[in-house]
């Protein structure tokens, strides 16, 4: 929002209760730019950012946060210009996880790319495979022992755990002197 206040070059408190209904309604602007990405000017100078930011450092996380990360227009914008994430208020994390997921999907589908959807969010490197873990006969064969040990307990074993219990609630129970 502040790059949208800079670029339109006036304040969101002040516009939006005073001339936004004005702007919207004579058609100077399709939607409030504070609630949607205007693609064209602020949107371009993101565009810059993200290609001048990467071409120093490419491994560069680059990401939006307020009202356009959760606005799903503004979310497909965004993963077509390359960013990395989008962060906004807890109550519009589900459309906004859902629009991230449609714009990915978008720009990988055929029709996606087509449109001029090719920008997607960086590619990070493949996760290293781990190795999965070899049981071995000895922990089997150990789990197999516990496993009957645990079935064949001594009957004195059960009455004298039953009489530590009944010994130490007789304890609390009682007065105290």
């Amino acid at each position: 929002n502040d790059l949208t206040q800079m670029t339109f070059g006036f304040s969101r408190d002040d516009v939006e209760g005073r001339m936004m209904s004005a702007y919207l309604d004579k058609g100077l602007l399709a939607h409030n730019p504070f609630e949607v990405i205007d693609a064209d000017g602020v949107g371009e100078l993101v565009r810059v950012a993200v290609a001048r930011g990467r071409e120093s450092r490419p491994e560069l996380k680059i990401g939006v946060c307020g009202e356009h990360g959760g606005d799903p227009e503004s979310i497909a914008f965004f993963a077509s210009a390359g960013l990395d994430y989008v962060s906004c208020s807890p109550f519009r994390v589900p459309i906004a996880r859902l629009s991230a997921a449609h714009a990915v999907l978008a720009s990988a589908s055929p029709a996606g790319r087509a449109s001029g959807r090719t920008g997607s969010p960086a590619k990070r490197s493949p996760a290293k495979k781990r190795p999965a873990k070899k049981r071995t006969a000895d922990k089997s064969a150990a789990k197999k022992r516990s496993a009957k040990k645990s079935g064949t307990k001594k009957a004195g074993t059960a009455r004298s755990s039953a009489r530590r219990a009944t010994a130490r609630q007789g304890r609390r129970s009682g007065p105290r002197r």
